[in-house]
């Protein structure tokens, strides 16, 4: 009792110096008993939870604030990464939260599943955006799944991509021509000695491509040879939505927390959806539009609000991660000086004209293969795990039973074990060329840029056609990858394109030297 009037004292004295009046006894004392109830759910979390026996922190068991605490501090995903350094292939990272590095549990949280009942649905605290009420592939249920696949499965088949290739050529000779042309926009790309931020021009091909595609005509990036406003707003937009996450974390408090977002923000994303919303219907009135893009593949079946939220998913969701891994992976070969000249022979002795590069003639160029096998394996352009529930009855993960309703991921730094191949932190892509041979007769595969299973990227084959085309048209016309005057001190000042320093690539800026 001494210690709730202490308590009690305590509460009245902060409640004072802060100019309020004193609260009651009765308002004091729910406090302390909302402080108690929590600490008590620590204590059952800790040494009473189903998941209790599982290696991992302590306060990380008790509270899901440690990792939200490394979430807004933007390091989560190395935060994880020690994680699993310290306690294994298995972590519990919170009190119901488990994450794994292992090629089998990897398979069983993303593989196929016989009933809908046993599959493992998208963790709605993870995948989530505005209102939390969106409806679009990437965060749909598994039984809403194959619907939007259904509908939007068109707009990247065979006949879908061959049909996207001009365009996708038109704007890499645009980029390549500008580069040559040493077009510099109001930030200096490329700046007074001739070299460009890599960086950069793949945001503006790739944003210049995907809105081309997603609302008939481009935003503008390359040809301002800068960032165009809406781009900017899009990066804000990501950000909101790992803030919001931020705050789904901490049911039931996340309404409360969602207001506590910042304007600076949360305003992005709904001038983004605007902007979306606003291009959408001005395509409809667009005359001699092209078939190839998005929205003509998708037939009736989508509400207006479905069209919308999807047509945003294929503009933002494929732009930044497709920038980044190209951005990755020329900052790979400019440290690795052996690779890249390997990769310029393979291009130059296969074409004779840079008119012979199509997606087609392409498939046959291993190297180009693994060098991008190689880059989505030592930078995955999604930093974190793709977050998945497990089903209401529970499931065996690893041989050990998980109960229902337990959110689990399969790490990205954590796909290739340090039993599968050595110096994980070191670019090789010749190790891509034999990595998967093994992990496919160990039954594993190598490690994905993509989702898996039922709910698998089909957009990967369109981002793999410009993985493809762009590097060998660059590779073709000899770019030479220089290291930036400076970029070691540099790259401690580069802000963050989210806000949040888990989003940036951990390395100087990449250049190139025309």
């Amino acid at each position: 009792m001494q210690l709730l009037e202490w308590v009690v004292a305590l509460t009245g004295l902060v409640w004072h110096t802060q100019g309020s009046p004193t609260p009651s006894l009765e308002q004091s004392t729910n406090f302390v008993q909302w402080i108690i109830s929590h600490l008590c759910l620590a204590i059952y979390n800790v040494f009473f939870h189903p998941l209790r026996n599982y290696p991992g922190p302590k306060l990380d068991a008790a509270t899901g604030l440690v990792y939200v605490y490394h979430m807004v501090r933007g390091n989560s995903c190395k935060y994880l990464a020690g994680l699993h350094e310290k306690y294994g292939e298995v972590v519990r990272a919170g009190p119901n939260e488990i994450s794994y590095m292992t090629v089998s549990a990897n398979k069983t949280i993303f593989g196929n599943k016989t009933t809908e009942k046993m599959s493992f649905e998208k963790n709605p605290a993870v995948y989530i955006q505005g209102e939390g009420t969106a409806q679009n592939i990437l965060f749909a249920s598994t039984g809403e799944h194959p619907r939007f696949k259904k509908l939007m499965s068109p707009a990247f088949s065979e006949q879908a991509i061959k049909e996207q290739e001009p365009t996708i050529q038109q704007y890499t000779s645009m980029m390549i021509d500008a580069l040559r042309n040493n077009r510099s926009g109001e930030a200096c790309y490329p700046d007074a000695n001739g070299i460009a931020n890599i960086g950069a021009w793949c945001n503006f091909l790739i944003f210049d491509i995907l809105s081309c595609l997603s609302f008939g005509k481009p935003i503008g990036c390359l040809q301002m040879a800068d960032y165009h406003e809406w781009a900017n707003v899009i990066f804000g937009a990501m950000k909101h939505s790992h803030f919001l996450q931020c705050a789904h974390r901490l049911k039931p408090y996340h309404r409360l927390l969602e207001k506590l977002i910042p304007g600076d923000i949360s305003g992005p994303y709904e001038t983004h959806m605007q902007n979306v919303r606003k291009n959408l219907r001005e395509r409809e009135t667009m005359e001699n539009l092209a078939r190839a893009d998005f929205a003509s593949f998708i037939p009736k079946g989508m509400s207006e609000d479905e069209l919308l939220d999807n047509v945003n998913i294929l503009a933002t969701a494929g732009s930044e991660t497709t920038a980044t891994t190209l951005s990755s992976l020329f900052y790979y070969l400019t440290h690795n000086p052996d690779s890249y000249q390997k990769l310029v022979d393979e291009v130059r002795s296969t074409f004779s004209s840079e008119e012979e590069i199509t997606f087609n003639a392409v498939a046959s160029l291993k190297y180009l293969k693994a060098v991008i096998q190689e880059t989505f394996r030592i930078h995955p352009s999604v930093p974190v795990g793709l977050h998945r529930i497990t089903p209401k009855a529970g499931s065996y993960i690893d041989g050990k039973w998980v109960p229902g309703g337990v959110s689990t991921s399969h790490d990205p730094p954590m796909r290739h074990a340090a039993d599968t191949c050595t110096d994980l932190g070191v670019s090789c892509p010749p190790r891509s060329l034999q990595i998967t041979e093994v992990l496919e007769a160990a039954g594993g595969f190598p490690s994905r840029a993509v989702a898996g299973g039922p709910g698998i990227c089909f957009g990967q084959s369109s981002d793999l056609g410009t993985f493809l085309h762009w590097p060998k048209k660059m590779h073709w016309n000899q770019v030479s990858p220089v290291s930036w005057p400076g970029w070691e001190s540099f790259a401690d000042q580069i802000p963050t394109q989210f806000g949040v320093s888990e989003y940036a690539v951990d390395r100087g800026p990449t250049a190139v030297e025309l």
